[in-house]
């Protein structure tokens, strides 16, 4: 297993309208930058390679001066990015993990080796040594820059925001990292966080879902901040239908809220009442009233009336 260290430099838009990016991208590769580490985590290899961009040709004048690049050298000496990225992907060879300080890079390969119709899985597994850093030895939980890190082991930085520069500088932090630790928390972090991720996004369908059968309720008025609707579907009994979950919750569009009602009340004949809160703590009078389903099937619709509490109710016509 080897280890390679990655580093890119890119082209930035001066505006939207600006990029010719077949897919949207944070900007075009303009120089890859890696070194090769073996098993011992020490540099064995590196590799340099500047492209010639083709979606964004000029180049923006803030990149222009942090990289010291001039169009003229990125005409004259630049690859392709398709004959660059080939170079690149040999020189990696055939079993390796890639390594990045910071979590931009990889992400705007992908977007740049899909526009140029690579597949993006070619990139294997990858760990951003920065976290790894701060775990072993910033202690900040913050991103640290890289300069900052190499100085804090004692090195000096130079030559920042050329990509194989950059790479070795990356390097020499790593020599002070335990590695292999460090991806191990690092894989162990990544799997707590999809499942967190995971877990969140099955409770926002959940509630999707639920939001979405609550919204069946059917708005007939609103009439001076008063507003009734009709509950979804038909109840077989009265008692079917106080008890059942779509007159214990259900959302009220004009009021852009659920509205949670407690135990419903008997007053007379086919009427009903009870409290409500909505998802924002405002309290509301309820008042339900049963009908028979038009349908002619023995069933029964039910309509609500909310308002706020202090209001007094009339007869539900």
């Amino acid at each position: 297993m080897e280890y390679v260290i990655l580093d890119l430099e890119w082209n930035q838009v001066y505006s939207s309208s600006q990029a010719n990016m077949p897919i949207k991208s944070a900007g075009e590769v303009i120089q890859i930058g890696a070194v090769k580490l073996n098993d011992d985590f020490e540099v064995v290899d590196s590799f340099q390679v500047l492209i010639d961009p083709v979606f964004i040709k000029k180049l923006h004048r803030g990149v222009a001066k942090i990289t010291k690049l001039t169009d003229e050298q990125l005409d004259n000496e630049g690859f392709s990015f398709a004959e660059a990225f080939t170079r690149f992907y040999r020189w990696c060879g055939d079993d390796f993990i890639l390594l990045t300080w910071g979590t931009d890079d990889v992400p705007v390969f992908r977007i740049n080796m899909q526009a140029h119709g690579f597949d993006p899985e070619l990139l294997p597994k990858w760990y951003d040594l920065q976290l790894i850093y701060d775990w072993q030895i910033g202690h900040e939980g913050r991103q640290c820059s890289l300069e900052d890190a190499v100085q804090k082991i004692g090195g000096e930085y130079v030559d920042a925001h050329d990509a194989l520069n950059d790479a070795k500088m990356t390097a020499l932090v790593c020599a002070h990292l335990d590695v292999l630790n460090g991806m191990e928390i690092y894989s162990a972090k990544l799997n707590e966080r999809i499942k967190l991720r995971h877990k969140k996004r099955n409770l926002k369908q959940k509630e999707r879902r639920k939001r979405k059968k609550l919204t069946t309720a059917v708005q007939l008025s609103i009439d001076d901040g008063i507003y009734t609707i009709r509950l979804p579907g038909s109840f077989a009994s009265r008692t079917e239908a106080i008890h059942s979950e779509a007159a214990s919750q259900f959302y009220v569009s004009g009021l852009k809220t659920t509205i949670l009602a407690e135990e419903w009340d008997f007053e007379n004949q086919n009427k009903y009442s009870s409290t409500g809160i909505s998802m924002n703590g405002d309290e509301f009078t309820l008042r339900l009233k049963l009908k028979p389903d038009k349908t002619g099937a023995g069933k029964w619709r039910a309509v609500v009336t909310v308002r706020p509490v202090e209001e007094i109710y009339p007869d539900i016509d």
